[in-house]
């Protein structure tokens, strides 16, 4: 087996995204769908996810990921 289908509630969490490309984009998308609050950590992003920032839809901090990005976070 090389996935685990889980479910988890995540209304209202935290959400870390480490990257900011195509997949990262389709990853916070689905956050978003699930109503996380969704902070990205990468050096550079795509457009959507700059837009999605820029809305105060997600965080967003430009650098490489750090352990100090993990407090708080639920997923």
């Amino acid at each position: 087996m090389n996935f685990l289908p889980i479910f988890l509630n995540i209304r209202e969490q935290t959400c870390l995204v480490v990257g900011g490309g195509a997949t990262a984009t389709r990853k916070v998308e689905l956050l978003l769908q699930a109503h996380a609050h969704v902070k990205v950590v990468a050096p550079a992003i795509t457009e959507p996810l700059r837009h999605w920032a820029s809305d105060g839809r997600i965080s967003y901090r430009a650098a490489n990921f750090a352990a100090t990005d993990l407090p708080n976070c639920r997923l």
